[in-house]
């Protein structure tokens, strides 16, 4: 038998939603980022330097922040952050804005920044002391409550504002978002700071920590492999059914499509029937809670004669869908990492 551990990360079932056990939701005001981020990174999601790891050497030591090209909506009294997801920036339209705003950006960062596709990093001065919220903690919600505030030393947020400020002014009738306007496009009208910190303040979750391999879909999970000097697999059904033995960190919740989950988790089945593992681990979230179980061969027998004379259903309870199955875990709060 291998020595394989799998450690899986599951999306939150439909039923933990509705199970009043774990309605004691978490003070999202009080983070810098969502569940996935805070147990990729560790409570400061210092996302921005990780993400400058594949750009050039960074001293663990300094301080990066992360620039990315949004959109503001405006409600009756309020603005909300639309995803950014959805904005599709081309690399003309990020050139020609990153232009118009240059002598704002060396006015306000000293250093030149780095341009990655829809965002742009910088090795931080002062904003370095600045408490952010990623943009996928803020996105669809009022940015009052998720802009930069202020830690050790009073007034960087006020200064941040009127950078964001001067930036919006220049881009309100940019030639770029005038173009998408008329293509029925949303403009690209503001920029949000976030991912504020340096590579000292990662702290991975244990089960990060202390595997052999990462197996994954998101950049940050890439990054942080990286920067832990770890294996990173691009996430394939077909490869984890052969997975060789050590402890593996799967994570099946970020940028996982819903047909790619259910054959990741079929695959890890097929590793359990085989007895190619024992067990396997399996963490999710509900309400920015850490929820664990474990799943083991005996829970999935079935009897001899069933097994011959109903072939289907057997198969069914041997390899349930994770739709079916997901339901009926015994889920317990996660006390510590």
């Amino acid at each position: 038998m291998m020595n394989l551990q799998i450690n899986l990360i599951t999306p939150t079932p439909n039923s933990l939603l509705k199970n009043p056990k774990f309605h004691q939701e978490t003070d999202e005001f009080e983070q810098s980022g969502t569940w996935d981020e805070i147990f990729m990174l560790g409570p400061q999601v210092p996302l921005a330097a990780i993400k400058a790891i594949p750009y050039q050497a960074v001293n663990p030591m300094d301080h990066w922040g992360l620039l990315e090209l949004v959109h503001f909506h405006a409600t009756r009294d309020h603005l909300v952050m639309v995803d950014p997801v959805i904005l599709n920036i081309t690399l003309e339209e990020e050139q020609a804005l990153r232009a118009s705003v240059e002598e704002v950006l060396a006015h306000y960062l000293f250093n030149s920044v780095i341009p990655t596709g829809t965002s742009w990093l910088f090795c931080t001065n002062e904003f370095g002391f600045l408490e952010t919220s990623t943009v996928d903690l803020a996105k669809g919600r009022n940015i009052d409550i998720w802009m930069p505030k202020d830690t050790e030393k009073a007034g960087i947020a006020k200064k941040w504002r009127q950078m964001q400020n001067e930036i919006q002014m220049i881009w309100h009738d940019h030639p770029v978002n005038l173009d998408r306007i008329e293509r029925g496009e949303l403009p690209i009208n503001s920029v949000w700071l976030q991912g504020v910190g340096s590579l000292s303040q990662i702290h991975p979750h244990s089960l990060i920590k202390f595997a052999r391999d990462l197996h994954g879909n998101s950049e940050t999970l890439a990054n942080l492999a990286q920067f832990l000097n770890k294996p990173y697999h691009v996430i394939n059904a077909e490869k984890i059914t052969f997975l060789e033995s050590g402890n593996h960190f799967i994570d099946g919740r970020n940028q996982i499509k819903a047909d790619q989950w259910e054959a990741i988790w079929q695959a890890c089945l097929r590793l359990l029937h085989q007895g190619q593992t024992t067990k396997i681990h399996l963490t999710t979230e509900c309400l920015g809670n850490t929820l664990t179980s474990e799943i083991q061969l005996a829970d999935f027998k079935v009897g001899f004669f069933q097994n011959i004379l109903f072939k289907n259903s057997s198969l069914k309870k041997k390899f349930p869908s994770w739709e079916s199955f997901g339901g009926k875990i015994d889920w317990q709060l996660e006390s510590t990492q």
